[in-house]
């Protein structure tokens, strides 16, 4: 079996700690979020929900790091690259359908470009380690 490169173990880290970080926001601390980026929206119940996708995510990347064989690290890199497409798209439907004040437009702006930024990050390590 082939190892992980250093590269996509960097990235797989800062996925991690991005999606520890939201994970918590979402589901610990929901309402405290909530406030600070004055969301149009707020339904508990969903935000949690959302918040533990993230830390199941993070799990699911600690178990690849734990692994660091690339077959086994594959589909879970799939699964993060295709996740993380989704959610830049719906957040920006979701930016321009959302009755937002400019508060919440500037951090949604925000998580979006880091959105893409992550995406192109894990797409370039993704195709590079498949080579």
């Amino acid at each position: 079996m082939v190892e992980m490169s250093k590269g996509l173990k960097i990235i797989l880290i800062v996925d991690i700690i991005v999606a520890i970080y939201y994970g918590v926001m979402y589901m610990l601390l929901p309402e405290l979020y909530y406030s600070m980026n004055d969301a149009p929206a707020f339904d508990l119940h969903m935000w949690r929900l959302f918040g533990g996708t993230l830390f199941v995510l993070s799990i699911a990347g600690i178990i690849a790091l734990k692994r660091g064989e690339w077959e086994t690290v594959k589909p879970i890199m799939e699964v993060v690259i295709l996740w993380l497409i989704m959610v830049a798209l719906l957040d920006v439907v979701w930016v321009f359908s959302a009755n937002a004040s400019p508060t919440y437009i500037r951090s949604i702006s925000t998580t979006i470009v880091l959105l893409i930024i992550l995406i192109i990050a894990n797409i370039y390590f993704y195709q590079r380690e498949g080579k």
